[in-house]
């Protein structure tokens, strides 16, 4: 196999990992799989549940926090943004 490929591959299957736990985090964060007012489970606890490794799920993490969903409280562990799971004033 050329190496470009194989390059190309793994950064490829790399990227389609990624999204795919940040969409299983959205999912529990949908589906109320946790309290609105208790800390997410550390992130390699994260991991298990997820069977990803804790690299994966980490990016997974930090593009939720980027896009609000999720926030660091003052105690430094990972919340739900209250305002991403209220319902919008049209509903």
């Amino acid at each position: 196999m050329n190496v470009i490929v194989f390059l190309f591959r793994k950064y490829f299957f790399g990227l389609i990992k990624k999204q795919q736990a940040t969409d299983a985090l959205r999912f529990f964060i949908d589906s109320n799989y946790w309290n609105i007012n208790e800390p997410l489970p550390h992130p390699h606890e994260l991991s298990e549940l997820l069977d990803f490794n804790e690299d994966i799920t980490m990016h997974g993490l930090c593009r939720l926090i980027g896009a609000g969903v999720i926030f660091e409280g003052e105690d430094g562990r990972l919340y739900i943004c209250l305002l991403y799971t209220s319902p919008s004033p049209r509903d």
